[in-house]
């Protein structure tokens, strides 16, 4: 009768009529597992693994008592060596350390672990600092089923001390399996480990490792074995069968492991905790020092510590020898001279992420060499590329850059970014507007840039950013009325308020700019005063300002243009004559300089307030006046502009037809230009007319469109009136 469980399996196996091949099928196993637990190579199988072949073997319950206890037979560990089956057999090292009782989350890194471990694999763990590499590592290798030895190896890679040699290395795991004549020779000792490996079906564990270079002669070849290795690093170059880029954890993640160690404060107060969670970044050794200060000090609550996160956050991120600044320390100290000052740079910065082009002009470098050091950066998980050309600094690590910055240089280094989002703002009124009167004030610095207007869209959170920064005040003004392109299409009006209101309270001894500034602040309110947030005294009080600065200079194109913004104004808020009043002053002056586009634009205020004082006549002849200028000048902007309002009266006066090809023509004018504001405006406008034609579902298109642009730029006046038309067209 059988005893082993070798004998076993081959008994009831071959009564089953089962290859080894099919009862792998059967069990979910590896051939290679069956044919190793056949031979006796792994004597000492996982549970699971030996509910499997039961079930697979359909064994009686009698069978499978004494299948489960041959399994569990005495296998000799940690001693000499043993002889099996006319064989000498290595010890059976178990070295792995306890997983931390609170271990939280990573289910889907553990499940997929879970299922490539299940045969002979290479897998890497790598991430930034305290992201919990080595813990996860732990877990997924206890659970695994590798009974011929469970090797745990810290190769140092990182830290105070020289990282482990390959030849040291391997010494230590031959050792480990009773190997006691390592070969002097990496290569040698290399291959020694792999014969060692070969029908063996172990785990090595290689922690912290420096680069692929150390790793790679550790490595097991041919058979079952497998190695798991974890970096902060990057190990691209490993020839692995699985890696796993470690993130942070979620905020249930980091509340659950809040709850699970400190208790009931956690549940009193969960908003606190969830704050608490987000000051640390949801890093997880952040979390776990938060956790460690409240049990540590039992009389504070959880919002007090989440204060003191927000006033000093890591210093309170510091527990005894273990800290979030350490462990990033040991990080940069890997650095080369050019990465670890580029770190301490983009202290400077005021946002989490920076493109190439702003990067390069922070440093004062080259785009070549500031590549270079991000992307060292980002091989050391100190800096993620999000896309290409794009770097993002996690909280914690851009508030220790913070710490390192060298605070003598910041004033220069934001007036360089300053002054490059100044060049794009003013290549932006370039491209869009070339007739722009406020383009002879500033002669900007070239801007490399293919389409301003999205460069800025991807910069957008730094331009409010950057005007509360040391930053000279000229550099700031110039940036602030060279947005007006950007601002005018994207329709980010508070965005917009912040960045005037801040500029104008800058040191100012140039009365044009004051000029610019309000009357582009008069636009602004009054687009806020549509949506019920602002007052048309205002906006008229900052225009009639922006008048009598440019009426003192005597220029007569500024002077225009603040008449033209001011009838727009008085036209929209049901002042018409003064709207008329006001315009016919601007086309005169327009008139008297030649400025057909100034013209264009003011003929279009002068027809809408026509249409408000009822003079149709006289409203057609003036958008015909502005439609003829536009086209003759090539000026795509005010002909869009023109045709929306022109298209819009023809509907109004029952006239669809006119009405659609004008709108349509808007529109598809609109999106060559970019304006997406107006664009939004155009289409909504189109599907009322084609709503009122009896095309229903052509209009409802057209009010989606324009609803998900309006979305999109957060315009909530535009978002309500679209959703209202939108609901018309549906019923």
């Amino acid at each position: 009768m059988a005893h082993t469980f070798a004998d076993l399996l081959t008994t009831y196996r071959r009564a089953a009529g089962l290859t080894q091949e099919q009862l792998a099928d059967r069990a979910y196993l590896s051939l290679a597992a069956v044919s190793a637990l056949e031979r006796g190579v792994r004597r000492r199988p996982h549970h699971n693994t030996v509910t499997a072949l039961a079930k697979a073997l359909a064994l009686t319950a009698e069978q499978q008592a004494t299948f489960t206890t041959a399994s569990r037979a005495h296998v000799k560990q940690d001693g000499p060596a043993a002889q099996v089956d006319g064989r000498v057999d290595v010890i059976v090292p178990r070295q792995l350390p306890a997983v931390p009782g609170d271990f939280t989350g990573r289910e889907v890194e553990l499940a997929a672990l879970d299922g490539v471990l299940s045969g002979a694999a290479v897998v890497a763990i790598t991430g930034m600092a305290g992201a919990g590499k080595t813990t996860l590592a732990l877990q997924a290798a206890h659970a695994a089923d590798y009974p011929d030895g469970q090797i745990y190896l810290d190769l140092r890679g990182f830290g105070d001390t020289e990282p482990v040699r390959p030849l040291d290395a391997l010494t230590t795991i031959l050792g480990a399996f009773g190997v006691a004549d390592v070969p002097l020779e990496t290569d040698q000792a290399s291959a020694q480990l792999r014969t060692v490996l070969a029908g063996r079906r172990a785990l090595l564990l290689l922690d912290n490792a420096r680069d692929a270079q150390q790793v790679e002669p550790l490595l097991p070849g041919v058979g079952s074995s497998a190695a798991i290795v974890t970096s902060r690093g990057d190990l691209s170059m490993l020839p692995t069968t699985y890696v796993v880029r470690l993130g942070l954890w979620s905020e249930q993640d980091g509340l659950d492991y809040l709850r699970k160690t400190v208790g009931d404060r956690v549940t009193q107060d969960p908003r606190a905790a969830r704050d608490v969670v987000k000051a640390c970044g949801f890093l997880p050794l952040a979390v776990r020092i938060a956790a460690a200060r409240l049990n540590s000090r039992p009389t504070w609550t959880v919002a007090h510590l989440h204060d003191l996160l927000h006033d000093e956050r890591l210093d309170q991120l510091q527990s005894q020898d273990l800290g979030v600044r350490a462990s990033f320390a040991v990080s940069l100290s890997q650095l080369d001279p050019k990465a670890l000052e580029a770190f301490q740079r983009i202290g400077l910065f005021v946002g989490p992420d920076l493109t190439l082009d702003v990067a390069a002009c922070l440093f004062d470098w080259s785009e070549q060499d500031t590549r270079r050091a991000l992307e060292e950066l980002c091989d050391l998980h100190l800096a993620e590329s999000p896309a290409p050309g794009r770097y993002r600094l996690h909280d914690l690590l851009r508030s220790y850059a913070r710490e390192l910055a060298p605070t003598a240089e910041r004033t220069e280094a934001l007036t360089r970014v300053t002054d490059l989002y100044a060049a794009v703002a003013w290549r932006a009124i370039e491209a869009n507007t070339p007739n722009a009167t406020r383009l002879p004030w500033y002669t900007a610095q070239t801007a490399d840039v293919d389409n301003p207007l999205t460069w800025l869209d991807g910069q957008r959170p730094y331009l409010v950013a950057l005007m509360t920064e040391p930053v000279r005040p000229q550099s700031l003004i110039r940036l602030a009325v060279g947005l007006h392109s950007f601002y005018v299409t994207r329709g980010y009006w508070l965005d917009w308020q912040r960045v005037l209101t801040t500029a104008l309270e800058l040191p100012n001894d140039d009365p044009a700019a004051e000029g610019f500034l309000r009357n582009d602040l008069g636009l602004v309110i009054y687009d806020l005063v549509l949506a019920g947030a602002q007052d048309t005294g205002d906006a008229v009080r900052q225009l009639r300002l922006s008048l009598e600065a440019f009426e003192k200079l005597g220029e007569d194109a500024p002077t225009a243009m603040s008449l033209t913004n001011l009838s727009h104004v008085f036209s929209h808020s049901g002042r018409h004559a003064d709207a008329v009043e006001t315009a016919l002053r601007a086309v005169e002056l327009y008139r008297r300089i030649d400025d057909a586009h100034g013209e264009a634009l003011a003929q279009i205020n002068l027809a809408q307030s026509y249409g408000g004082l009822g003079r149709p006549d006289d409203q057609r002849q003036s958008y015909n006046r502005s439609i003829g200028l536009a086209t003759a000048d090539g000026d795509d902007r005010v002909l869009a502009e023109a045709l929306l309002g022109s298209g819009t009266a023809y509907r109004q006066a029952g006239d669809l037809e006119l009405a659609i090809d004008e709108l349509t023509r808007s529109a598809e004018v609109n999106r060559v230009v970019d304006d997406q504001v107006q664009l939004a405006q155009a289409l909504d406008e189109l599907g009322v007319a084609l709503r009122q034609a009896g095309r229903r579902t052509e209009a409802i298109a057209r009010h989606e469109e324009a609803l998900q642009i309006a979305e999109q730029f957060h315009d909530g006046f535009r978002q309500d009136l679209i959703r209202a038309h939108l609901a018309d067209a549906r019923d």
